[in-house]
């Protein structure tokens, strides 16, 4: 089985994740498709938190814990994860 992890909105800006970005779950590593993009601990830590949920259904949608001081905290990062075979 294989996490995967797509950025599906980001409002107000992110320095670190775009719309579209995939990252998948390996060796209880997050790591970006092409393994370019840094990681962000704020991403990492909501993504940890809610893995669990992830026995009760195939798909999750949270979104990231740090609101962004570059967006005047209103920012934010949705991210859609989902169990694949």
């Amino acid at each position: 089985m294989q996490i995967k992890i797509e950025v599906i909105k980001v409002r107000r800006g992110c320095k670190v994740y775009t719309e579209g970005d995939i990252l998948f779950l390996e060796n209880q590593k997050i790591i970006s498709k092409n393994d370019q993009k840094s990681s962000c601990f704020s991403a990492d830590c909501s993504i940890y938190t809610n893995l669990g949920r992830l026995i009760q259904t195939n798909q999750l949608f949270i979104s990231c814990l740090d609101a962004g001081i570059t967006s005047e905290g209103t920012g934010n990062v949705i991210f859609k994860i989902t169990k694949e075979n």
